[in-house]
């Protein structure tokens, strides 16, 4: 039986229209949660099989780190010359993850090495708005 876990193969990626051969993809949320999620299962042993969980509010709220707004980034990894504009806005595309809105370019790196292809990192904030 095959696991039941999603496959990250045939993610495309892209930024401006202009699609990037990506390696690895990673998708962060900063802070801003809700706490209304933030219950805590306090279930005990004693519960007979089938039973429901017992929750209760957390003796402290996560509100993220000072200053967590809600904001999303996304970082990638690629391979060639082309890499994504620093300080630009513009749409970027992640079927797989669902991502099709606004998001800058906050920063880009190229690595160039001896028997090695040209590879890069890049690294976006998503707008506020999808």
């Amino acid at each position: 039986m095959a696991a039941p876990f999603d496959d990250s193969q045939g993610t495309t990626f892209s930024f401006g229209g202009t699609e990037y051969p990506i390696t690895d993809l990673s998708e962060s949320n900063e802070g801003g949660s809700d706490p209304t999620e933030q219950r805590i299962d306090v279930s005990t042993l004693d519960l007979a099989s089938g039973a429901d969980r017992v929750y209760q509010d957390p003796p402290l709220i996560d509100r993220g780190p000072a200053g967590a707004d809600g904001t999303k980034s996304v970082s990638i990894s690629f391979y060639g010359k082309t890499a994504p504009p620093v300080n630009t806005e513009a749409v970027l595309v992640c079927d797989t993850l669902g991502i099709n809105q606004n998001a800058t370019c906050t920063s880009v790196t190229r690595e160039l090495a001896v028997g090695e292809v040209i590879k890069g990192t890049a690294e976006f904030t998503l707008s506020t708005t999808p």
